[in-house]
């Protein structure tokens, strides 16, 4: 084992090691204490956000309590190591035979709960242009690969990697992208995939009505009341953002901060 970690996060660390096969492998160790820290620390934020939604009525409509709630259960999940190789695994099933992109192998037999033996991967982050560049790589075709992947994920397995941040996306020699870190995943039902799908095309159709039906299917409550007069607040906000026949000039960061700012107006949850 090399003392030295070459990465360190807030939960866990990484060294490198090597089995008595010879074998090349990282081992993820779970922080000491680690535990009874983020139990402390979520009984408090729990505690704030009940008082929030006391002191301020407004704020409830932005869920604070469920908010805390939600991430207390992946925060749970998080520190199980084994669900977090078990998650590994099943990606990697998912996305067998497909190139280019890759999940590292799972030694559970060395794992437990707060210690997780992997395969040692060497790359570049995704984001590191110039050195995918001067592995004569293109870093186009690498960001669209990973896109699909994602959506593939997404759209067509409903269960996908949910930390995709530069850190956790590695680019190989070969140009392969490989997926790393997998204590925090996603699941969607098949219905809840094509509520997505019925999101996108109400916002780049410009149909309101779709849109308010896809936002229901995610459980958003919308008021009988208020429903004929957010419909017109959606529809003139769709045509404002001018989309067209077309994708390619759909800005969702903005579409996404108006949508909000409409529903905390008609004070939707």
């Amino acid at each position: 084992v090399d003392e030295t970690p070459v990465a360190s996060a807030s939960i866990s660390q990484v060294h490198r090691a090597v089995l008595r096969d010879g074998t090349q492998v990282a081992l993820k160790i779970q922080r000491p204490g680690i535990v009874d820290i983020i139990g402390t620390d979520l009984a408090i934020l729990q505690s704030m956000a009940e008082q929030v939604e006391q002191v301020f009525p407004d704020a409830q409509v932005y869920n604070p309590t469920g908010m805390v709630r939600d991430f207390s259960r992946q925060m749970q999940k998080e520190l199980d190591f084994l669900q977090e190789a078990k998650t590994a695994d099943r990606m990697r099933q998912n996305f067998a035979g497909v190139p280019g992109i890759r999940f590292p192998v799972m030694y559970r037999e060395y794992s437990t709960s707060r210690l997780l033996v992997m395969e040692y991967v060497e790359g570049v982050r995704i984001d590191d242009l110039h050195a995918i560049a001067a592995m004569g790589l293109d870093p186009r075709e690498i960001g669209r690969r990973g896109f699909h992947a994602y959506l593939r994920m997404i759209f067509e397995d409903g269960f996908f990697h949910g930390d995709p941040h530069p850190g956790n996306l590695l680019v190989t020699k070969d140009g392969t992208i490989v997926v790393l870190d997998f204590g925090i995943a996603g699941t969607l039902r098949p219905e809840k995939r094509q509520n997505f799908l019925s999101f996108l095309r109400a916002v780049t159709t410009g149909d309101t009505d779709l849109l308010i039906r896809s936002l229901e299917g995610f459980g958003v409550q919308i008021p009988g009341e208020n429903r004929e007069r957010l419909q017109d607040d959606l529809f003139i906000l769709m045509q404002d953002l001018d989309l067209g026949s077309t994708i390619s000039r759909f800005n969702f960061t903005m579409f996404a901060n108006e949508l909000a700012e409409v529903m905390r107006r008609y004070r939707i949850r």
